[in-house]
C-alpha cells in the first residue's frame, strides 16, 4: 500500500468533498473584488494579496487570503477557463476520489508558499511589488495537466476544433511553461511555476508508486512480464487472454497454476483450490459458480462436497452430496473483482480500486496499479 493510500484509510473521513466548486468559488469572489476594486478606486485585494513583508508584521491572513487573487482581468476568455476548471476537476475528483483531489490542491498552495518566501528571500523588492500577481493561477493549470497524465490518450480539442492527445498537450505546456520560466526573467513568476511542476512531481511519484506486492506476487508478474517479452521478440502471435504462472498461479480465461491456484473461467489448482466459473480444486476447496470440493466444501452457486456440505441460510450440514447453496460470507465468499493481470481481488485487499478498460475486447477489469500499464486484449 503506498502513502496516499495509507494517509486516505487513515484521515480519508476528513476529506473536503466536492472542492472544484469551492475553488470556482474562491475565483468568482476574487473577481468581485476586483470589480469592486475598479469602481470604487481602492481595491480591498490589496488587503489579502501575498505580502512576507506584511504578514511579519503580523498580517498573517495573508499567507491564507491570497488564494482570492484573480489572475487576470475578468473577460469571455476567464469565464471559458472556469468552465474548463470545473469540468476537469469535478472528472479528477471521480477518478482519484476526494482525498487525493484535496491532497493535490492543498500540496500545490502549501508549496506555492513555501515558494513564495524563498522567492522573497532572493528579491524582497520584486515579491512586494508583484504581490497582486501571485494567484493560483499554475496551480488551477496543473489541474488539467493531472488529468492529462491520468489519461495521456484522452483527446482534447485545441482551439475547440483540432483534436489534439493529451499527451501532446503536456509536452507543450511543458515547453511553454519552461519558456516562460527562462524568458519571464521573473522570481515571481518563476517560483509559482516552480512550485506547481513540484507538487505534480510528488504527487504521481506517490500516486503511481503501487502497493507492496509478496513474493509469490512479484514473481507472478515477473514471469508475465517474461512471457510477454519473449512472445514478443519471437514474432509470435500473443493469447492476450492467457497465462500460466510456472510455480503457483496461472490467470486467463483457461489458466492453470500447477502449485496452488488458478484463477479464470475454466481454471484448475491440482493442489488447494481452483477459481472461476468451473473452478476445480482436487485437495480442500472448490469456488465458483460450478465449484466441486472432493474432501471437505464446495462454494458458489452450485458448490457440492462429498463430505460436507453447507447452507448459509440454515447452516446444517448435509452428507448427500446434493446440490445446495454455498457460503455467500466468510471464506467462501466470492470476489466481486478481480484484477485480470495480477489476480488480486478486493478479498487480498480492501482498498483496492478496480476498473475496466474501455480498449480492450470485452469485459476486462483491471485495478489502478495495472489498468493504464497493461497490453490490451483484442
Amino acid at each position: 500500500m503506498n502513502i496516499l493510500d495509507r494517509l486516505e484509510r487513515k484521515f480519508g473521513s476528513h476529506a473536503i468533498q466536492h472542492l472544484t466548486p469551492i475553488i470556482i468559488v474562491t475565483y468568482v469572489t476574487g473577481y468581485i473584488l476586483q470589480l469592486m476594486g475598479s469602481v470604487t478606486g481602492s481595491s480591498p485585494l490589496a488587503l489579502l494579496s501575498f505580502s512576507p513583508t506584511l504578514i511579519a508584521r503580523g498580517q498573517v491572513w495573508r499567507i491564507v487570503t491570497w488564494i482570492l487573487m484573480p489572475p487576470s482581468s475578468l473577460s469571455i476568455w476567464t469565464l471559458l477557463m472556469l468552465f474548463c476548471i470545473y469540468q476537469q476537476g469535478v472528472m479528477l475528483e471521480q477518478v482519484w476520489g476526494d482525498f487525493k483531489f484535496d491532497f493535490y490542491i492543498f500540496n500545490g498552495l502549501i508549496l506555492t508558499v513555501i515558494a513564495g518566501f524563498i522567492a522573497y528571500a532572493i528579491s524582497p523588492m520584486e515579491v512586494e511589488f508583484y504581490s497582486l500577481s501571485f494567484s493560483t493561477y499554475y496551480i488551477s493549470l496543473s489541474v488539467f495537466l493531472g488529468l492529462a497524465l491520468t489519461f495521456p490518450n484522452m483527446e482534447f480539442r485545441f482551439m475547440f476544433l483540432i483534436p489534439i492527445k493529451a499527451k501532446y498537450l503536456v509536452i507543450f505546456y511543458g515547453a511553454y511553461l519552461l519558456y516562460v520560466l527562462i524568458a519571464g526573467n521573473s522570481v515571481v513568476l518563476g517560483a509559482m511555476i516552480i512550485a506547481s511542476a513540484a507538487n505534480m512531481a510528488l504527487f504521481f511519484f506517490l500516486y503511481r508508486k503501487g502497493p507492496g506486492l509478496t513474493r509469490s506476487q512479484r514473481k507472478t508478474r515477473n514471469n508475465y512480464r517474461k512471457f510477454m517479452r519473449q512472445n514478443r521478440r519471437s514474432g509470435e502471435k500473443i493469447d492476450r487472454t492467457t497465462f500460466g504462472g510456472q510455480s503457483n498461479t496461472g490467470y486467463g480465461q483457461n489458466g492453470y497454476g500447477p502449485d496452488n491456484s488458478g484463477y479464470g473461467q475454466n481454471s484448475y489448482g491440482p493442489d488447494n483450490s481452483g477459481y472461476g466459473q468451473n473452478g476445480y480444486g482436487p485437495g480442500n476447496t472448490g469456488y465458483g459458480q460450478n465449484g466441486y470440493g472432493p474432501d471437505d466444501s464446495g462454494y458458489g452457486q452450485n458448490g457440492y462436497g462429498q463430505q460436507q456440505n453447507y447452507d448459509s441460510s440454515a447452516g446444517s450440514r448435509d452428507t448427500s452430496g446434493q446440490r445446495m447453496r454455498g457460503y455467500r460470507n466468510g471464506k467462501g465468499r466470492q470476489p466481486i473483482h478481480r484484477c485480470t493481470v495480477c489476480g488480486r481481488t478486493e478479498l487480498d485487499d480492501p482498498t483496492l480500486e478496480f476498473r475496466y478498460c474501455s480498449k480492450c475486447k470485452g469485459n476486462h477489469e483491471y485495478c489502478m496499479d495495472h489498468l493504464y500499464n497493461h497490453v490490451h486484449i483484442q
